[in-house]
Protein backbone atom coordinates (compact mmCIF):
# COMPACT_ATOMS: atom_id res chain seq x y z
CA UNK A 1 0.00 0.00 0.00
CA UNK A 2 0.87 3.62 -0.11
CA UNK A 3 2.36 3.71 3.33
CA UNK A 4 2.26 6.61 5.75
CA UNK A 5 5.65 8.06 4.88
CA UNK A 6 7.71 11.11 5.55
CA UNK A 7 11.06 12.23 4.32
CA UNK A 8 14.18 13.96 5.34
CA UNK A 9 16.56 16.30 3.48
CA UNK A 10 17.07 14.23 0.32
CA UNK A 11 14.18 11.82 0.90
CA UNK A 12 11.73 11.51 -1.96
CA UNK A 13 8.75 13.85 -1.91
CA UNK A 14 6.25 11.07 -2.81
CA UNK A 15 6.99 9.65 0.60
CA UNK A 16 6.00 13.00 2.08
CA UNK A 17 2.52 13.21 0.63
CA UNK A 18 -0.58 11.45 1.59
CA UNK A 19 -4.34 11.19 3.93
CA UNK A 20 -8.72 12.32 3.28
CA UNK A 21 -14.92 15.28 2.53
CA UNK A 22 -17.82 13.10 1.78
CA UNK A 23 -21.10 12.44 0.25
CA UNK A 24 -24.12 10.71 1.76
CA UNK A 25 -26.17 8.13 -0.07
CA UNK A 26 -29.89 8.74 -0.70
CA UNK A 27 -32.04 8.42 2.38
CA UNK A 28 -33.53 4.99 3.07
CA UNK A 29 -36.89 4.11 4.50
CA UNK A 30 -36.68 3.71 8.23
CA UNK A 31 -38.61 0.59 9.27
CA UNK A 32 -36.70 -0.68 12.28
CA UNK A 33 -38.12 -1.90 15.49
CA UNK A 34 -36.48 -0.50 18.60
CA UNK A 35 -33.77 -2.68 20.02
CA UNK A 36 -32.08 -4.03 16.91
CA UNK A 37 -28.56 -5.35 17.37
CA UNK A 38 -26.03 -5.13 14.56
CA UNK A 39 -23.55 -7.99 14.85
CA UNK A 40 -21.21 -10.02 12.71
CA UNK A 41 -21.62 -13.66 11.82
CA UNK A 42 -19.85 -16.10 9.55
CA UNK A 43 -20.74 -19.54 8.22
CA UNK A 44 -18.39 -22.45 7.64
CA UNK A 45 -17.60 -22.66 3.93
CA UNK A 46 -18.71 -19.10 3.24
CA UNK A 47 -16.86 -17.01 0.65
CA UNK A 48 -16.43 -13.25 0.84
CA UNK A 49 -14.94 -11.13 -1.94
CA UNK A 50 -13.86 -7.62 -1.03
CA UNK A 51 -13.08 -4.94 -3.60
CA UNK A 52 -11.52 -1.63 -2.67
CA UNK A 53 -10.82 1.56 -4.62
CA UNK A 54 -8.98 4.64 -3.39
CA UNK A 55 -8.24 7.89 -5.21
CA UNK A 56 -6.27 10.68 -3.58
CA UNK A 57 -4.70 13.94 -4.70
CA UNK A 58 -2.39 16.07 -2.56
CA UNK A 59 -0.84 19.43 -3.45
CA UNK A 60 2.02 21.12 -1.62
CA UNK A 61 0.71 24.43 -0.29
CA UNK A 62 3.68 25.54 1.80
CA UNK A 63 7.37 24.64 1.87
CA UNK A 64 9.70 26.19 4.48
CA UNK A 65 13.43 25.56 4.59
CA UNK A 66 15.56 26.91 7.45
CA UNK A 67 19.35 26.70 7.50
CA UNK A 68 21.24 27.68 10.66
CA UNK A 69 18.23 29.69 11.81
CA UNK A 70 17.80 31.56 8.50
CA UNK A 71 14.84 30.84 6.25
CA UNK A 72 15.82 30.17 2.65
CA UNK A 73 13.72 30.42 -0.50
CA UNK A 74 13.41 26.74 -1.57
CA UNK A 75 13.26 27.74 -5.24
CA UNK A 76 16.93 28.74 -5.03
CA UNK A 77 17.75 25.05 -5.21
CA UNK A 78 15.65 24.41 -8.28
CA UNK A 79 15.63 27.71 -10.09
CA UNK A 80 11.89 27.57 -10.70
CA UNK A 81 8.47 26.87 -9.30
CA UNK A 82 8.30 24.69 -6.20
CA UNK A 83 4.76 23.46 -6.72
CA UNK A 84 4.11 19.74 -6.39
CA UNK A 85 1.11 17.47 -6.81
CA UNK A 86 0.88 13.77 -6.06
CA UNK A 87 -2.02 11.67 -7.33
CA UNK A 88 -2.51 8.14 -6.07
CA UNK A 89 -4.94 5.38 -6.97
CA UNK A 90 -5.23 1.90 -5.47
CA UNK A 91 -7.36 -1.05 -6.64
CA UNK A 92 -7.68 -4.24 -4.58
CA UNK A 93 -9.66 -7.47 -4.77
CA UNK A 94 -9.33 -10.19 -2.14
CA UNK A 95 -11.47 -13.29 -1.60
CA UNK A 96 -11.71 -15.15 1.71
CA UNK A 97 -12.83 -18.79 1.72
CA UNK A 98 -13.85 -19.62 5.27
CA UNK A 99 -12.95 -23.05 6.55
CA UNK A 100 -14.36 -22.51 10.02
CA UNK A 101 -16.08 -19.74 11.95
CA UNK A 102 -16.35 -18.98 15.65
CA UNK A 103 -19.26 -18.42 18.02
CA UNK A 104 -18.56 -14.68 18.13
CA UNK A 105 -18.72 -14.31 14.35
CA UNK A 106 -15.01 -14.27 13.56
CA UNK A 107 -13.33 -16.35 10.90
CA UNK A 108 -11.30 -18.96 12.80
CA UNK A 109 -9.46 -20.14 9.71
CA UNK A 110 -9.69 -19.03 6.13
CA UNK A 111 -7.75 -18.85 2.88
CA UNK A 112 -7.39 -15.42 1.30
CA UNK A 113 -6.71 -15.14 -2.43
CA UNK A 114 -5.13 -11.85 -3.46
CA UNK A 115 -6.75 -11.53 -6.88
CA UNK A 116 -5.89 -7.92 -7.69
CA UNK A 117 -3.32 -5.67 -6.03
CA UNK A 118 -2.42 -2.66 -8.14
CA UNK A 119 -1.94 1.06 -8.01
CA UNK A 120 -0.57 4.11 -9.72
CA UNK A 121 1.34 7.13 -8.49
CA UNK A 122 1.66 10.33 -10.56
CA UNK A 123 4.02 13.19 -9.74
CA UNK A 124 3.97 16.66 -11.26
CA UNK A 125 5.47 20.04 -10.41
CA UNK A 126 8.77 21.86 -10.18
CA UNK A 127 9.59 20.60 -6.69
CA UNK A 128 10.12 17.07 -7.95
CA UNK A 129 12.44 18.29 -10.68
CA UNK A 130 14.42 20.36 -8.18
CA UNK A 131 14.92 17.34 -5.95
CA UNK A 132 15.82 15.02 -8.80
CA UNK A 133 12.53 13.12 -8.73
CA UNK A 134 11.54 13.87 -12.29
CA UNK A 135 7.81 13.25 -12.67
CA UNK A 136 5.35 11.18 -14.63
CA UNK A 137 3.46 8.06 -13.65
CA UNK A 138 4.60 4.94 -11.84
CA UNK A 139 2.58 1.74 -11.73
CA UNK A 140 2.52 -0.23 -8.48
CA UNK A 141 2.25 -3.99 -8.16
CA UNK A 142 2.63 -6.66 -5.50
CA UNK A 143 4.19 -10.10 -5.52
CA UNK A 144 1.24 -11.18 -3.37
CA UNK A 145 -1.10 -10.88 -6.34
CA UNK A 146 -2.36 -14.30 -7.40
CA UNK A 147 -1.22 -16.00 -4.19
CA UNK A 148 -3.18 -17.74 -1.44
CA UNK A 149 -2.49 -17.04 2.24
CA UNK A 150 -3.88 -19.11 5.12
CA UNK A 151 -4.97 -17.05 8.14
CA UNK A 152 -5.53 -18.77 11.48
CA UNK A 153 -7.00 -17.06 14.53
CA UNK A 154 -5.09 -17.31 17.79
CA UNK A 155 -7.96 -17.22 20.29
CA UNK A 156 -5.71 -16.30 23.17
CA UNK A 157 -4.21 -13.18 21.57
CA UNK A 158 -7.12 -12.44 19.23
CA UNK A 159 -4.66 -11.97 16.36
CA UNK A 160 -4.26 -13.84 13.09
CA UNK A 161 -1.16 -15.70 11.98
CA UNK A 162 -0.46 -15.84 8.26
CA UNK A 163 1.18 -18.68 6.32
CA UNK A 164 1.40 -19.89 2.76
CA UNK A 165 -0.11 -23.29 1.86
CA UNK A 166 2.28 -26.19 2.40
CA UNK A 167 2.94 -26.62 -1.33
CA UNK A 168 3.81 -22.93 -1.85
CA UNK A 169 7.36 -21.72 -2.41
CA UNK A 170 6.48 -18.02 -2.09
CA UNK A 171 8.76 -15.68 -0.18
CA UNK A 172 7.68 -15.68 3.47
CA UNK A 173 8.70 -12.01 3.80
CA UNK A 174 5.51 -11.23 1.90
CA UNK A 175 3.56 -12.34 4.98
CA UNK A 176 4.95 -9.63 7.24
CA UNK A 177 2.43 -7.10 8.55
CA UNK A 178 -0.58 -8.49 6.70
CA UNK A 179 -3.94 -7.80 8.35
CA UNK A 180 -6.24 -10.81 8.59
CA UNK A 181 -9.41 -9.27 10.03
CA UNK A 182 -11.26 -7.33 7.33
CA UNK A 183 -14.75 -7.59 8.84
CA UNK A 184 -14.56 -4.04 10.28
CA UNK A 185 -16.70 -5.03 13.24
CA UNK A 186 -15.48 -1.89 15.03
CA UNK A 187 -18.09 -0.04 12.96
CA UNK A 188 -20.83 -1.65 15.07
CA UNK A 189 -22.34 -0.34 18.30
CA UNK A 190 -21.91 -2.42 21.45
CA UNK A 191 -25.61 -2.17 22.27
CA UNK A 192 -29.03 -2.46 20.68
CA UNK A 193 -29.87 0.57 18.54
CA UNK A 194 -32.87 2.21 16.91
CA UNK A 195 -33.21 4.68 14.06
CA UNK A 196 -31.31 7.97 14.70
CA UNK A 197 -29.19 6.44 17.46
CA UNK A 198 -25.56 7.58 17.42
CA UNK A 199 -22.37 5.97 18.67
CA UNK A 200 -18.67 6.76 18.78
CA UNK A 201 -16.15 4.87 16.66
CA UNK A 202 -12.45 4.34 17.46
CA UNK A 203 -10.34 6.94 15.67
CA UNK A 204 -7.84 4.28 14.53
CA UNK A 205 -10.62 2.66 12.48
CA UNK A 206 -10.28 5.40 9.88
CA UNK A 207 -6.87 4.09 8.81
CA UNK A 208 -8.13 0.49 8.73
CA UNK A 209 -10.98 1.50 6.42
CA UNK A 210 -8.83 3.56 4.07
CA UNK A 211 -5.79 1.24 4.00
CA UNK A 212 -7.30 -2.25 4.34
CA UNK A 213 -5.29 -5.43 4.45
CA UNK A 214 -2.11 -4.20 6.10
CA UNK A 215 1.17 -4.00 4.18
CA UNK A 216 0.30 -5.43 0.77
CA UNK A 217 3.81 -4.79 -0.59
CA UNK A 218 2.68 -2.46 -3.37
CA UNK A 219 5.82 -1.14 -5.05
CA UNK A 220 7.03 -0.27 -8.56
CA UNK A 221 7.59 -3.54 -10.50
CA UNK A 222 11.01 -5.00 -9.63
CA UNK A 223 11.45 -1.91 -7.41
CA UNK A 224 12.18 0.08 -10.57
CA UNK A 225 12.17 3.73 -9.67
CA UNK A 226 11.99 3.03 -5.94
CA UNK A 227 14.05 5.26 -3.71
CA UNK A 228 16.90 3.57 -1.88
CA UNK A 229 16.24 5.70 1.18
CA UNK A 230 15.46 4.49 4.67
CA UNK A 231 11.83 5.16 5.52
CA UNK A 232 11.51 5.87 9.25
CA UNK A 233 7.83 4.90 9.26
CA UNK A 234 8.79 1.39 8.20
CA UNK A 235 11.39 1.09 10.94
CA UNK A 236 9.44 2.05 14.01
CA UNK A 237 7.00 0.32 16.30
CA UNK A 238 5.66 3.66 17.51
CA UNK A 239 1.98 4.28 16.92
CA UNK A 240 0.38 7.62 16.04
CA UNK A 241 -1.54 9.53 18.67
CA UNK A 242 -5.08 10.46 17.63
CA UNK A 243 -7.50 13.23 18.51
CA UNK A 244 -10.93 14.23 17.21
CA UNK A 245 -14.29 12.57 16.67
CA UNK A 246 -15.59 9.70 14.55
CA UNK A 247 -19.36 9.23 14.81
CA UNK A 248 -21.93 6.86 13.36
CA UNK A 249 -25.70 7.41 13.13
CA UNK A 250 -28.25 4.74 12.20
CA UNK A 251 -30.30 6.20 9.37
CA UNK A 252 -32.66 3.25 8.94
CA UNK A 253 -33.27 -0.29 7.76
CA UNK A 254 -34.47 -1.66 4.43
CA UNK A 255 -35.03 -4.96 2.72
CA UNK A 256 -34.03 -5.97 -0.79
CA UNK A 257 -34.79 -9.42 -2.20
CA UNK A 258 -35.32 -10.82 1.27
CA UNK A 259 -32.06 -9.40 2.64
CA UNK A 260 -32.16 -6.85 5.46
CA UNK A 261 -29.70 -3.96 5.46
CA UNK A 262 -28.88 -1.18 7.91
CA UNK A 263 -27.82 2.20 6.52
CA UNK A 264 -25.44 4.15 8.75
CA UNK A 265 -24.06 7.65 8.24
CA UNK A 266 -20.49 8.52 9.20
CA UNK A 267 -18.99 11.86 10.19
CA UNK A 268 -15.42 12.48 11.30
CA UNK A 269 -12.80 15.07 12.12
CA UNK A 270 -9.59 13.26 12.99
CA UNK A 271 -6.04 14.38 13.56
CA UNK A 272 -2.97 12.24 14.14
CA UNK A 273 0.66 12.81 14.99
CA UNK A 274 3.55 10.40 14.67
CA UNK A 275 7.08 11.18 15.78
CA UNK A 276 9.76 8.82 14.49
CA UNK A 277 12.98 10.61 15.40
CA UNK A 278 14.37 7.55 17.18
CA UNK A 279 13.73 5.33 14.16
CA UNK A 280 16.65 6.79 12.18
CA UNK A 281 20.31 6.44 13.05
CA UNK A 282 22.91 9.04 12.04
CA UNK A 283 23.81 8.64 8.36
CA UNK A 284 27.26 9.25 6.86
CA UNK A 285 27.72 9.86 3.15
CA UNK A 286 30.18 11.41 0.74
CA UNK A 287 29.56 14.89 -0.65
CA UNK A 288 31.51 17.16 -3.03
CA UNK A 289 32.82 18.95 0.08
CA UNK A 290 33.89 15.80 1.91
CA UNK A 291 32.36 13.29 4.29
CA UNK A 292 29.05 14.43 5.75
CA UNK A 293 27.17 13.00 8.76
CA UNK A 294 23.46 13.72 9.16
CA UNK A 295 21.93 13.24 12.60
CA UNK A 296 18.13 13.49 13.05
CA UNK A 297 16.93 16.01 15.63
CA UNK A 298 13.17 15.79 15.12
CA UNK A 299 11.06 13.96 12.55
CA UNK A 300 7.29 13.98 12.72
CA UNK A 301 4.21 13.83 10.52
CA UNK A 302 0.83 15.37 11.36
CA UNK A 303 -2.37 14.58 9.48
CA UNK A 304 -6.00 15.69 9.55
CA UNK A 305 -8.99 14.16 7.81
CA UNK A 306 -12.42 15.78 7.83
CA UNK A 307 -15.48 14.49 6.05
CA UNK A 308 -18.52 12.28 5.96
CA UNK A 309 -19.45 8.88 4.62
CA UNK A 310 -21.81 5.97 4.80
CA UNK A 311 -21.73 2.25 5.42
CA UNK A 312 -24.26 -0.49 4.80
CA UNK A 313 -24.40 -3.49 7.13
CA UNK A 314 -25.89 -6.75 5.83
CA UNK A 315 -28.01 -7.63 8.85
CA UNK A 316 -29.09 -10.97 7.40
CA UNK A 317 -25.60 -12.13 6.57
CA UNK A 318 -23.87 -10.44 9.48
CA UNK A 319 -21.16 -8.54 7.60
CA UNK A 320 -20.44 -5.17 6.08
CA UNK A 321 -21.91 -4.71 2.58
CA UNK A 322 -20.23 -1.44 1.57
CA UNK A 323 -18.35 1.57 2.89
CA UNK A 324 -18.00 4.94 1.18
CA UNK A 325 -15.78 7.74 2.50
CA UNK A 326 -14.82 11.15 1.16
CA UNK A 327 -12.50 13.46 3.06
CA UNK A 328 -10.55 16.68 2.91
CA UNK A 329 -6.96 16.14 3.97
CA UNK A 330 -4.03 18.08 5.29
CA UNK A 331 -0.57 16.78 6.06
CA UNK A 332 2.45 18.43 7.63
CA UNK A 333 5.86 16.77 7.41
CA UNK A 334 8.60 18.22 9.56
CA UNK A 335 12.21 17.17 9.87
CA UNK A 336 15.17 18.82 11.53
CA UNK A 337 18.70 17.46 11.21
CA UNK A 338 22.23 18.30 12.31
CA UNK A 339 24.80 18.20 9.52
CA UNK A 340 28.47 17.65 10.39
CA UNK A 341 30.70 18.47 7.44
CA UNK A 342 34.34 17.95 8.33
CA UNK A 343 33.82 19.25 11.86
CA UNK A 344 31.67 22.21 10.82
CA UNK A 345 28.20 21.63 12.34
CA UNK A 346 25.06 23.12 10.81
CA UNK A 347 21.33 22.67 11.42
CA UNK A 348 18.66 22.36 8.77
CA UNK A 349 14.89 22.04 9.11
CA UNK A 350 12.26 21.45 6.49
CA UNK A 351 8.48 21.79 6.80
CA UNK A 352 6.15 20.73 4.00
CA UNK A 353 2.39 21.27 4.18
CA UNK A 354 0.08 19.51 1.72
CA UNK A 355 -3.67 19.72 1.20
CA UNK A 356 -5.98 17.57 -0.85
CA UNK A 357 -8.87 15.15 -0.88
CA UNK A 358 -9.58 11.44 -0.97
CA UNK A 359 -12.40 9.08 -1.82
CA UNK A 360 -12.52 5.38 -1.10
CA UNK A 361 -15.07 2.63 -1.61
CA UNK A 362 -15.21 -0.88 -0.19
CA UNK A 363 -17.74 -3.51 -1.23
CA UNK A 364 -18.26 -7.08 -0.04
CA UNK A 365 -19.94 -9.79 -2.10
Amino acid sequence: MLQRAIGLTAVSIPALLGLERAVLLPATTASAAAGDRLERRVADGESRTRTFALDREMEVTDFRLVFNGEEIDPSMFGGGDMDATTTDSIRLEMTDKVEKGTDDGRQAKFVRTYTTLEGRNELSGGMFEAMGEGGGETDLASDLEGLDVVFTLDRESGEYTAAFPEDSDADTELLEDLEGDLDFAALLPDREVAVDDEWELPLELFVELTEPGGDLKLTPPDDEGAEDVENPLENTDDEPTYDGTFKARLRGFREEDGVRYADVDLEFEISSELEVTDALDPMTQDSPMGEMTITPIEIRVERTAEGKGHFVWNVTRGCVRSVHIEADLTELNYNAVEIDLGGEVMEQSQEITSEGSMTCDLTVE
